[in-house]
Order: structure tokens, then sequence, then C-alpha cells
């Protein structure tokens, strides 16, 4: 949209026309103010997001706003779109350099993971995999994947896999700012909509937990 469109909506102040040009310039489209009560249809029409101090209060209203206020507890209800969640991981990926995912049923998953987890990576990011190996061939299955084209955008650095199953019952994503608890893993995008799955979201650096101890290195 022009900034003479954007001006038109807000004709009788020059103030709001400055502000919401710059507010639709960026990628977040959040306004902090107290002053927009009465714009609700322009703003809608901008897809800007107005916050005051009640809605920044308000933790339990579901807005782009909380989506990224960390730590992030989230329940993901059965049936939601999981072009929709992919989109949500996108902006927590979008600066990410390394990433690791934890996950027993990676390969099971692998769908899941190049529909929807790895078009929110940036390309050249670096992969690591910590999975669990359910019989001897799948070891073979995983290089023949990963070795694929499928992950050419990306440097898969290192495939590691665990004893036993219980050393990764908590799945989730880490990348150098982020922990993402996941808790059905790469699952929760299931077939046809996404399945009943709490997510938690902490800062890299309030992460106490360990990986999982490395049983074999398959790639």
């Amino acid at each position: 949209m022009s900034i003479i469109s954007i001006n038109n909506l807000f004709t009788s102040d020059e103030y709001l026309q400055i502000l919401n040009n710059l507010a639709y310039s960026t990628q977040d489209k959040i306004i902090f103010s107290n002053l927009l009560h009465t714009f609700k249809n322009p703003l809608e029409l901008l897809k800007i997001l107005p916050m005051n101090i009640n809605r920044i209060l308000d933790r339990n209203e579901r807005n782009y706003y909380n989506d990224y206020w960390l730590p992030y507890n989230r329940e993901i209800q059965t049936g939601e779109r999981n072009t929709d969640l992919s989109k949500w991981f996108e902006r927590i990926f979008k600066n990410e350099n390394n990433i690791t995912i934890v996950d027993p049923y990676l390969f099971q998953n692998k769908s899941k993971l190049k529909d929807y987890i790895l078009p929110s990576i940036k390309h050249g990011a670096n992969l690591t995999f910590y999975t669990f190996l359910d019989r001897p061939s799948r070891s073979g299955e995983l290089q023949s994947e990963f070795s694929s084209s499928a992950y050419s955008n990306w440097n898969i650095t290192n495939v590691y896999s665990v004893r036993f199953k219980k050393d990764i019952h908590d799945r989730g994503i880490l990348t150098d700012k982020y922990f993402i608890h996941i808790g059905k893993g790469l699952a929760v995008f299931g077939n046809n909509g996404t399945e009943e799955c709490y997510i938690h979201v902490y800062h890299r650096i309030n992460w106490h937990g360990t990986l999982p101890t490395i049983d074999t290195t398959i790639m």
C-alpha cells in the first residue's frame, strides 16, 4: 500500500499518518499507543496490531504480540492449520544459524520436517538431529534421507542416535537463542491439521536442560 493510500485513512492527524506509515513498513506491524481505539477498521485493513497497556498485560489474549513474548506457553488445538504453525516457527527461526532437533521419531516424521520446519529455516543454517533407532536398518535409511537433495539448502552437521528412547522423552528444538519444547515433537503437525500439544518457548540462556547422551554418530 502506498504512503498516499495510508494517509487517506488518517486524514485528520498528520502524526497518525507518520506513525502508521512507519509501522506498516516493519515486519511486525505493531503500534504501542492509547490513541488508536477509534481506528479499528483502517488498522485491520493495514494489518497493524494496536497494543495499549491493557492488551500488553493480558497474556491470555491471542495476538501476534503475545505469540512472541517469552517465556511462551501455548496449547495447540486439534485441527489447526499446519501452515499457520509453520509460519509461527518461521519468525523464531528467522536469524538462527544453528538448529538442533531432538525427536525419537524423526524418520517417521520426515515429511513434516520437510514440509513445515525446513521452509521456516534460512538456507545455509547448520542442522543437528538427535533421534532413536527403532531397528538397525534405520541408520542407513537416515543416511540416505538426509543426504538427499531435499536437504541441500542446509548443512546437516551431525545426526546422532541415542541408546534408550527414555533419554529423549522431551522433544524439542534448540537454537542459539531459544529452546522450544514440543510435547509431541514434529508429530504435532499431524496428517490433517495439527494434533493437540503443548509448546513452550524459553530464551536459551534460561534453559537448564541437557541434550541426550549420544550412542552412535550416524552422520
